[in-house]
């Protein structure tokens, strides 16, 4: 993801929500498989305030101005000082869980906002869960063909083929893709 981009995002949700936390997936130990995950950060500094119809207008890292809007679950809006720091971490996750034969579906959808304990950020989480039934198993390539909703067909390729070898055709898993936000605004120096 670019800087543009999660800047972009960052400030969106920095100044749409301000939020904090990370929901856990409950499975049972050594059903659920990391598949990737990644996080990055950057900042951005406020140059502009609207109080009036909550626009912000923040620098980011490459000069670039961009205008979020900061909707009324942002509880410090009238603390925002032009010059202040926004940093923005944000991370991304892949993981799958092999269901068991009658267990139930995963929630499909999920959002959690917490507050960091000094006030000053929080963390947004969200996370969509897909159930897809395995169609073919390849260990040479290493590769799984699956079908997901709409019976829209999908293979993806894996990095180590141990991931799959306990993979049988029929079986039920969920991929689940997790991304969170913890957005900051620090005081200028």
């Amino acid at each position: 993801m670019n800087q543009l981009r999660l800047t972009g995002i960052a400030g969106l949700l920095l100044l749409g929500i301000f939020v904090a936390t990370a929901p856990s997936i409950a499975v049972a130990p050594l059903q659920l498989r990391d598949l990737t995950a990644q996080t990055v950060t950057s900042q951005a500094t406020i140059v502009a305030i609207d109080k009036q119809t909550r626009m912000v207008t923040l620098k980011g890292p490459s000069g670039e101005n961009f205008e979020v809007h900061a909707d009324e679950r942002v509880q410090r809006f009238n603390e925002l000082k032009v010059g202040d720091i926004v940093t923005a971490t944000y991370s991304q996750a892949l993981a799958v869980r092999i269901r068991k034969p009658g267990a139930p579906a995963p929630t499909k959808q999920s959002e959690s906002l917490v507050r960091e304990t000094d006030k000053v950020g929080a963390t947004l989480t969200r996370e969509q869960t897909i159930t897809v039934v395995i169609l073919e198993v390849n260990p040479a390539a290493p590769s799984v063909t699956a079908e997901g909703p709409q019976k829209r067909q999908y293979t993806f390729r894996v990095r180590d083929k141990s991931e799959i070898q306990d993979l049988k055709v029929g079986d039920k898993v969920d991929v689940t893709y997790t991304e969170a936000l913890l957005v900051r605004a620090d005081r200028a120096k």
